[in-house]
């Protein structure tokens, strides 16, 4: 991901209009969107830049999801980070604006694309799979989007100052309905498309769909099934696989190996000097290296010295006596009885020019969402398959396995291994949403650590620049 897109007009729904669009490339002419729109390079071309602008949403997700949720804090008492920690996050906090503008930049990058498929796939030598990833990469950033604001517009095309207005906020369920036809439309068109844990390929659609079902207001448990039960032999057709030694899966400082064979999505960085702006202070910036700060920040050297830290709570959990295998790669050890105990998956390995890559998803995710279909809405499963899957997880993990036989898998214990598993992954939050425990837990964590809670403020509004910008049409 070497090349940007630098799209500086600025639309009401903060997304660009398509008149003074420039590529910056490396090369000393100037390449203009209407270029590029004229060659199957220049569509890849776009298409990268769309990847590139998503390299900006793992910047501050963590605040907006982990930090949000009981497993993490970021220990300060004031200051803006601790409105999200409190939930006292309002709708002019800059890190919602940017969270929201973001997604919608990476929607835009892939809208280019899908409004001139027509001419795409009329060039020579165009094929289904560039169309493939632009419609994946616009479905998962909506998909972002939903599941932290509630109420979003689905942005089907490149869009105006004067077309905006054609894509109200929606429904959750109307959204959820794009999303998914979306990722389907994307399964079928990346048939054939090489596997990749850092480009869009028919698994990776196949199991953000799953998960997108999974995650609207009216599950279809058996879909899912469907979806995910030819992913569970280990010998299925994207050789997706858990990594034997859990530490491996996190390249933390110089460790571990960032392609190992568990992650089936990520966000890639490489190492720089200097400090990469990736936040949107102002509507014009962009990234402007390929190295990341939003592990940095997470240390006793980054901003308030140190965010995404361990709870009180996650603290009596994740031990070294009831957590063997993943606490030694989840939590620095030597910080473990500190008032600011830190969180060990994301050690930076450059400062502030971090190259660590962000794992979106990877295939415990898979085995544990397939369990999470087959209970569907009951309690719990005695599905053999189901029962397996849970089961390779936890033997991974060191811990003690259920026995099919006369043993079954629960909801809650289910959510309480994804908890253990998925710690500083940015899931907790959505799971908590997703098994129809949000207000429970939080309400619950709210009143153990004296913050703020309150059932409506599980979704964040529309953020206020985009209110104004919008002359009210969203609210």
């Amino acid at each position: 991901m070497k090349k940007y897109i630098y799209l500086t007009t600025i639309i009401a729904l903060s997304l660009f209009s398509c008149s003074e669009e420039t590529l910056e490339l490396n090369s000393p002419n100037d390449v203009t969107v209407s270029d590029l729109l004229t060659t199957t390079e220049g569509y890849e071309q776009l298409l990268i830049g769309a990847y590139d602008a998503y390299q900006k949403i793992p910047t501050n997700e963590y605040l907006l999801a982990e930090v949000r949720a009981d497993n993490s804090t970021v220990g300060a008492q004031f200051g803006s980070l601790a409105t999200y920690d409190n939930f006292t996050i309002t709708v002019n906090d800059v890190e919602v604006f940017n969270y929201w503008s973001n997604n919608y930049k990476v929607v835009f990058q892939a809208n280019l694309i899908i409004d001139n498929k027509d001419t795409f796939l009329a060039l020579p030598g165009a094929d289904n799979t560039i169309l493939g990833e632009a419609y994946f990469l616009r479905a998962l950033a909506h998909f972002n989007l939903v599941r932290i604001f509630r109420d979003i517009p689905y942005i089907s095309q490149v869009i105006n100052s004067d077309n905006f207005r054609d894509f109200p906020q929606l429904q959750e369920s109307e959204t959820y309905e794009k999303i998914n036809a979306d990722f389907q439309l994307a399964i079928s068109l990346l048939a054939g498309a090489d596997i990749s844990n850092t480009r869009a390929h028919q698994g990776t659609a196949t199991i953000f769909l799953a998960k997108s079902i999974l995650s609207q207001p009216v599950p279809d448990y058996i879909r899912v099934q469907t979806l995910l039960s030819p992913l569970l032999d280990q010998g299925n057709a994207f050789g997706f696989t858990l990594t034997p030694d859990f530490d491996d899966i996190f390249a933390r400082g110089d460790a571990g190996n960032e392609n190992n064979e568990e992650i089936i999505f990520k966000v890639g960085y490489t190492q720089s000097s200097g400090n990469p702006v990736t936040s949107d202070s102002e509507i014009e910036d962009q990234i402007q290296s390929e190295g990341e700060r939003w592990s940095f920040d997470m240390t006793a050297n980054g901003q308030s010295n140190g965010a995404n830290l361990a709870t009180d709570d996650l603290k009596t959990l994740m031990t070294a006596a009831l957590q063997p295998v993943r606490f030694p790669t989840t939590i620095v050890e030597s910080t473990f009885f500190d008032s600011r105990t830190f969180n060990n998956k994301w050690i930076p390995d450059n400062g502030e020019g971090s190259g660590n890559d962000w794992i979106v998803l990877r295939y415990a995710d898979v085995l544990l969402l397939y369990c999470e279909a087959t209970i569907g809405d009951g309690q719990s499963t005695n599905n053999a398959a189901a029962i397996e899957a849970f089961n390779r997880v936890r033997t991974r993990a060191g811990l003690s396995t259920l026995d099919p036989a006369t043993e079954n898998l629960s909801r809650d214990v289910l959510l309480a291994e994804r908890r253990m598993e998925f710690v500083f992954e940015n899931q907790r939050f959505f799971d908590l949403i997703r098994f129809g425990v949000a207000t429970q837990v939080l309400q619950a964590h709210s009143n153990a650590a004296g913050l703020f809670f309150s059932p409506n403020k599980i979704y964040i509004g529309t953020p206020q620049r985009e209110i104004d910008n919008s002359d009210g049409f969203y609210n």
